[in-house]
């Protein structure tokens, strides 16, 4: 399946995602919505260099969102929202520079929304809702000159 661009395995029962996912380095769009990981998020996935988009919503994950999500330069969509997941937003989250769709609502995410957010210029959606997050609305939110959607209730 090494010419594998899309997977789709939404709505299943899978409890481990196997290491040799990281072997599908065409990977593309990586949906695994509603199954119950019930981990940290997998480190196979980082690995996947050209994912445009990576929904794991309502996954049970838990755990700090780790640096490593900065590797994922070409990244598009970014859907992590109804986990378990804590701690700040990664700085490394700044390095998604095409990232039109981040996705975080739904999680106990706390600290402060990053001032570095405002170098994500392509972003449209920006959703981190429903969790923890104290602070001010950073300044460079202004830089986001794309964005249409903003939900931080």
């Amino acid at each position: 399946m090494e010419n594998l661009v899309s997977l789709n395995l939404m709505r299943n029962l899978i409890v481990h995602l196997p290491s040799s996912i990281g072997l599908l380095t065409n990977l593309t769009h990586l949906i695994m919505n509603s199954n119950p990981l019930r981990s940290i998020i997998p480190s196979q996935i980082w690995n996947l260099k050209n994912l445009l988009t990576l929904h794991l919503r309502n996954c049970q994950l838990y755990g700090f969102i780790p640096p490593n999500i900065g590797k994922l330069k070409n990244l598009v969509n970014l859907h992590l929202s109804n986990n378990m997941l804590v701690g700040p937003i990664p700085s490394p989250v700044n390095n998604l520079t095409n990232i039109a769709s981040l996705v975080l609502y739904g999680n106990q995410l706390n600290v402060f929304i990053p001032q570095e957010i405002g170098r994500l210029t392509n972003l449209i959606t920006l959703d981190l809702s429903s969790n923890m997050l104290v602070s001010l609305i950073p300044s460079s939110i202004n830089n986001l000159t794309n964005l249409a959607s903003l939900v931080l209730y």
